[in-house]
C-alpha cells in the first residue's frame, strides 16, 4: 500500500513537471497586445483548436498578484477589484465568488500553468483571437481610457522611457536600468515597474539624482502605459505621484530635457485621467504641465511641435467642459503651430494626427455655429479629415486611415441633420460599411463597437427625417450590439454612454409605437446607466446626462405620474441654465429654453393651465433670442411651431381670439422655413397644427370660413401624410377633417358635411384600430359620436343617438381624468350633451337626470379652474337640462338651478349669439318663476 501511495505521488509530480502529450500542440510565433508586439517569456501554445496562455504572463501584464496553491492545485489572481481562482483540471473558475464554466480546463505546459483563451474574456474581459496567417496571438486589452467612443481619441505624444547610456557594463546601476528598460520596451509594464522600484532601493535622490529622476520618470510612464490595460484610474494616480516626486528634484536649469519630458508626461497622465474623473480640474492641470513643457529652455522643434499637438487636443477636450468657442479656437491655434514642423512630406504620421484634431475642432465649432458658419466649419472638418487620411495612406497605416472614415461619417451625419439631404446620410453609411469590412469584432473589437455606434447615429438621424420606425429599430439594434463589447464590468463609462443613448432612442420610439412598453425600456436603460454614475464614484455631474434625464422625465410623463415627472424635467432644465448661459453657450441655452417651453406646455394640461402656457410662451421667446430665421432657420421654425401651439391652447381655454391669431402668425413664420419642396414632413406637420388653430378660432368666433381653412390646411398635410408612409399622422388629419366637417355642417351643406365627417372619422378609426393607438382611437370615437349626434338631431333618429352614446362610453373607458383632464372634460361634456339630446326622443326625465349627473361630476372636479370655455359650455347644457326638467318635476327648484347655471355660463361666454340665447332663456325663466322678481340683468 505504501508503495502504491509513493508511486501515485511520484506520478503526480511527473505530471506537474512535464508537458502533457496533447495532440497538435505547438507554440505561437508571437503575441500582440492592442496591435503592439509583446514578448512573452513563455509563449502561448495552440492545442488542437484552442490557444492556451500562461497565467503568469497575463497576470504580469495586467498588474495582478498571483499565487499557486500546490495543495488545492489552484492559481489565484488578485487586484483591488477582482479575485479570480483557476483550478487545474477543472472547467469551473471563480470570479469575485461567481462561478463560470469553461469549455476546457487549465493545463500544465513546461511546468507552467496555462489557461484557455476563453478564460481571458470571462475572467478579465479581454478579447483575443489567433491569426493563422502569421501564427500570432492577438490580445485586445481595452478600458475606458483606451477605447474611443466617438473616435475622437488621439495618440497623445510623450516619450516612452529615458536613457542615461544604453551600453551595458558601465555600472551596476546602469545595467539594472537597461534591464528594466528592456522589459518596458517589450511592453511588460508590471515587471518593468517592479524592476525600477528595486533600483530605487539602491540609489538615492541626493547621491544619484540623474538616475533617480530617470527611474521615477520611467515608472510614471510605465504606470501611464499600464493604465491602458487595467485599473486605469489607480495607475494614472500612481503615475502622477511618481512624476511629481521626480519634479521635486528635477530643476529646469540643471536637467532641461528630463524636466521637459516629465512635464509632458505629467500632462498626458492628467489628460487621460480627465476621461474618467473630474475633467473640470484634470484638464486644466494637464494644460499647466504642457505649457511648462513648452516653455522649457532649449527644446528642439520636434519636441515643441509634439507638445503643441498635445495642447491642441487638451483645449479640444476642455471645450466639452467650459468656454467651448474660446477653447476650440485656442486648440486650433496650437494645431496650426504644430503643422509648421509636422508636414505631410517629413512627418506624415504626426501631420495626420494634428489634422485629425483640427477636423474634430471644426466639427465641434459647427455645432455652435449659425447656418452659414456651420456649412463653412463642417466643410473645413471634412477637408482636415481628408488630409489626415493622406498621411496615414503614405505610411500604410490602415487602422488609422480607416478610423478617419468614422470621423468623415460623423461630419456627413451633421450635414444630413442640418440640411436633410439624403445623399449625406448615404455617404455616412458608406463610410461606416467600409470601416466594418476592416474592423471585425474578433480583430478590432473596440473599433468594431465605435463603428456600430456611429452607424447607429446614421439610422437615428434617418428616423428623425423620415419618421420610419425601421430606422430607429436598426439604430437600437446596433447599440445593443455594442454592449457585447462595452460591458459594465470592463468599460463602465462607455457602457453607461451606450445605455444613455438607448434610453433616448426608446423615448423617441415611444412617440410612435407601444408608448408604455418603450418608455419602460428607456427607464431600464437609464437605470443601467446610473448604476455607473453613482453618487460615490461617478456622480451625475455631467450636464449632458442631466439634459438627457430631463428629456426622459418629460417623455415618461406620457405614461405615468405626468405632473410629477414634468415638474422633475422642468427643475432639471432650470438647473442646467445655471451652467449653459446665453453668453457662454448660446445654442445650448436656446435648446434648453425650447425644451422647457415644451415641458410647460405639457404640464399645462394637468395643472395651472394659463400660468404654465404663459411660462411656455416666455421660454419659447427666450430661445428665439438665439434661434433667428437667418442664422438658425430650422431651430427658428421648430420654436415658432411650439410657440403657436401654446398660443392656440391659451386661446382655446380662455376664449381670447387674440391668442389664436398669434398662433396663425407663428405657424406662418414656421412655413417660411418648412416648405413643401424642401421639408415635406415638417410642412405637413405645421399645416396639421394650423388646421387645429383655424378650427378653434372658428368655434370661438362662429366664423365658418375658418372651418373651411382648417379643412384646406389638413388637405395640404395629406399631400405628404399617406396611410402607407405616415399612418398615424394620416389618421390624425382624417380625425381633424371629421371635426371640421361636423362643425361646418352647422352653416352649409348640413347632411353632405356630416357624412363627409363620418367618412373621415371611420378612415381614422380604421388606422387606429390596426396600430393600437388607444388614446387617439378614443378621441376619434368622441368625434364620430358627435357627428352621429348632429345627424340624429337632423333626422330625429333615436338609433343614431344611442349609437353616439355607445361610442362615447367606449371612449370614456380609455380617456380618464388622471391621464388627460382636458380630454376627459371634453368626453364627459359630449356624453352629457348626448343624454340631453336623447331626452327629446325617449325617457325624458331619466336622460335629463343622467345628463345633469354627468356634467355636475365634471364641475366637481374643478373644471372652472382648468378651463373657463369648457366650464361655460357645461353650465349652458346644465341650464337647459334643468330648465326642461323643471317642466316635469320640482319646477321651482330646477328653475332656480337653471338660472344659476345660465348666469355661471355668462361669466365666460364671449360669443354674442350664444350670450343672446342664454339671456333669452334667463328672461323666460325669470318671467315664469314666482320667487324671482328681479330683472334678468340684476340676476346676472
Amino acid at each position: 500500500m505504501k508503495k502504491l501511495v509513493k508511486l501515485t505521488a511520484f506520478l503526480f509530480m511527473l505530471i506537474l513537471s512535464s508537458t502533457f502529450a496533447y495532440a497538435n500542440t505547438s507554440p505561437v510565433s508571437g503575441v500582440k497586445i492592442n496591435g503592439e508586439n509583446v514578448k512573452f517569456n513563455y509563449p502561448p501554445f495552440k492545442v488542437s483548436d484552442t490557444i492556451f496562455v500562461p497565467i503568469a504572463e497575463i497576470a504580469d501584464i495586467l498588474g495582478y498578484d498571483y499565487k499557486w496553491d500546490s495543495t488545492k492545485r489552484t492559481v489565484t489572481c488578485r487586484n483591488s477589484n477582482k479575485n479570480i481562482i483557476f483550478n487545474l483540471f477543472s472547467k469551473t473558475i471563480t470570479v469575485n465568488e461567481e462561478h463560470h464554466v469553461l469549455k476546457l480546463s487549465p493545463i500544465i505546459i513546461n511546468n507552467k500553468f496555462y489557461i484557455p483563451d476563453e478564460a481571458l474574456d470571462i475572467a478579465y474581459g479581454i478579447k483575443s483571437y489567433w491569426d493563422k496567417s502569421d501564427n500570432v496571438f492577438h490580445i485586445n486589452i481595452l478600458n475606458d481610457l483606451s477605447i474611443t467612443g466617438n473616435n475622437n481619441n488621439i495618440a497623445i505624444g510623450y516619450e516612452n522611457i529615458l536613457y542615461i547610456d544604453k551600453r551595458y557594463g558601465l555600472s551596476k546601476i546602469n545595467d539594472s536600468i537597461n534591464d528594466a528598460n528592456k522589459l518596458f520596451e517589450e511592453n511588460r509594464f508590471s515587471p518593468a515597474i517592479k524592476a525600477y522600484e528595486n533600483i530605487l532601493k539602491n540609489i538615492s535622490s541626493t547621491k544619484n539624482p540623474e538616475e533617480y529622476i530617470l527611474v521615477k520618470f520611467n515608472i510614471g510612464n510605465a504606470y501611464t502605459k499600464l493604465s491602458q490595460y487595467n485599473n486605469n484610474e489607480d495607475n494614472l494616480k500612481k503615475a502622477i505621484i511618481v512624476y511629481e516626486e521626480a519634479l521635486k528634484i528635477c530643476s529646469e536649469e540643471k536637467y532641461t530635457n528630463m524636466y521637459f519630458s516629465i512635464q509632458n508626461g505629467l500632462g498626458v497622465a492628467y489628460l487621460y485621467l480627465s476621461t474618467v474623473r473630474d475633467a473640470h480640474t484634470n484638464i486644466p492641470n494637464a494644460l499647466i504641465c504642457f505649457e511648462k513643457a513648452l516653455k522649457a529652455r532649449n527644446i528642439d522643434p520636434l519636441q515643441k511641435s509634439e507638445v503643441q499637438k498635445n495642447l491642441g487636443y487638451a483645449y479640444y477636450s476642455l471645450s466639452n467642459v467650459k468656454d467651448k468657442t474660446e477653447n476650440l479656437n485656442k486648440g486650433l491655434e496650437y494645431c496650426n503651430e504644430a503643422l509648421k514642423i509636422y508636414t505631410l512630406e517629413s512627418y506624415p504620421s504626426q501631420y495626420s494626427a494634428v489634422q485629425k484634431i483640427i477636423g474634430m475642432i471644426y466639427s465641434s465649432l459647427s455645432e455652435i455655429s449659425n447656418y452659414q458658419e456651420f456649412v463653412t466649419n463642417i466643410n473645413k472638418s471634412i477637408l482636415a479629415f481628408n488630409q489626415a487620411q493622406l498621411g496615414y495612406k503614405k505610411i500604410d497605416d490602415s487602422v488609422n486611415y480607416t478610423l478617419i472614415n468614422l470621423n468623415l461619417s460623423t461630419s456627413h451625419i451633421q450635414l444630413f441633420s442640418k440640411e436633410g439631404t439624403e445623399s449625406y446620410a448615404l455617404k455616412a453609411l458608406e463610410f461606416c460599411e467600409e470601416a466594418l469590412s476592416f474592423f471585425t469584432i474578433e480583430q478590432y473589437p473596440n473599433y468594431y463597437a465605435d463603428t456600430n455606434i456611429i452607424l447607429s447615429n446614421v439610422y437615428r438621424n434617418l428616423f428623425v427625417m423620415s419618421d420610419s420606425p425601421d430606422n430607429l429599430l436598426k439604430a437600437i439594434a446596433l447599440r445593443e450590439e455594442v454592449l457585447k463589447i462595452y460591458s459594465m464590468e470592463n468599460y463602465p463609462l462607455h457602457f453607461s454612454d451606450v445605455q444613455m443613448s438607448l434610453g433616448k432612442m426608446y423615448v423617441q420610439l415611444s412617440t410612435i409605437r407601444n408608448s408604455e412598453e418603450n418608455l419602460k425600456k428607456a427607464s431600464n436603460a437609464y437605470n443601467n446607466a446610473f448604476k455607473v454614475y453613482t453618487n460615490d464614484k461617478y456622480p451625475i455631474s455631467s450636464y449632458e446626462n442631466k439634459y438627457d434625464l430631463a428629456d426622459w422625465y418629460s417623455k415618461l410623463s406620457d405614461i405615468e405620474d405626468a405632473a410629477d415627472n414634468l415638474s422633475r424635467a422642468i427643475q432639471l432644465y432650470i438647473e442646467l441654465l445655471d451652467f449653459y448661459t446665453l453668453d457662454m453657450y448660446p445654442t445650448k441655452y436656446a435648446s434648453i429654453y425650447f425644451n422647457l417651453s415644451f415641458a410647460y406646455t405639457k404640464l399645462a394640461n394637468y395643472r395651472d393651465y394659463q400660468e404654465n402656457n404663459l411660462k411656455a410662451i416666455n421660454a419659447a421667446n427666450e430661445s428665439l433670442k438665439v434661434f433667428k430665421i437667418d442664422t438658425f432657420p430650422l431651430d427658428y421654425a421648430k420654436v415658432q411651431n411650439s410657440l403657436a401651439c401654446s398660443y392656440s391652447g391659451l386661446g382655446l381655454i380662455t376664449g381670447d381670439l387674440n391668442y389664436i391669431r398669434k398662433s396663425f402668425s407663428a405657424y406662418e413664420q414656421a412655413l417660411k422655413v418648412y416648405t413643401f419642396e424642401q421639408f415635406p414632413q415638417s410642412y405637413a406637420i405645421i399645416n396639421t397644427n394650423l388646421g387645429y388653430s383655424y378650427y378653434f378660432y372658428a368655434g370661438l368666433s362662429q366664423d365658418s370660413i375658418y372651418y373651411q381653412k382648417s379643412i384646406n390646411a389638413n388637405f395640404e398635410a395629406l399631400k405628404v401624410f399617406t396611410p402607407e408612409t405616415y399612418p398615424l399622422k394620416y389618421a390624425l388629419c382624417q380625425c381633424q377633417l371629421g371635426n371640421s366637417y361636423t362643425n361646418l355642417s352647422a352653416y352649409i351643406n348640413v347632411k353632405e358635411n356630416l357624412y363627409r365627417a363620418i367618412k373621415a372619422y371611420e378612415e381614422a378609426i380604421n388606422i387606429f384600430n390596426k396600430e393600437d393607438y388607444y388614446s387617439e382611437l378614443a378621441k376619434t370615437k368622441l368625434g364620430l359620436a358627435f357627428a352621429y349626434t348632429k345627424l340624429a338631431n337632423l333626422e330625429s333618429n333615436k338609433e343614431m343617438f344611442e349609437k353616439a352614446i355607445a361610442l362615447n362610453e367606449e371612449a370614456s373607458q380609455t380617456i380618464t381624468y388622471k391621464s388627460s383632464p382636458q380630454d376627459y372634460y371634453s368626453s364627459q361634456i359630449s356624453l352629457g350633451q348626448l343624454y340631453y339630446y336623447l331626452s327629446n326622443y325617449s325617457d325624458k326625465e331619466y336622460n335629463l337626470t343622467k345628463s345633469i349627473s354627468i356634467l355636475n361630476s365634471v364641475v366637481n372636479l374643478g373644471v372652472e379652474e382648468d378651463g373657463s370655455y369648457q366650464y361655460a359650455t357645461i353650465q349652458y347644457i346644465l341650464g337647459i337640462s334643468y330648465k326642461e326638467l323643471a317642466e316635469i318635476k320640482d319646477k321651482e327648484a330646477n328653475q332656480k338651478k337653471a338660472l344659476e347655471c345660465f348666469n355661471n355660463s355668462l361669466k365666460y361666454k364671449t360669443n354674442i349669439i350664444e350670450r343672446e340665447t342664454i339671456e333669452k332663456y334667463i328672461d323666460e325663466i325669470a318671467k315664469s318663476c314666482t320667487i324671482y322678481s328681479k330683472s334678468p340683468t340684476s340676476v346676472q
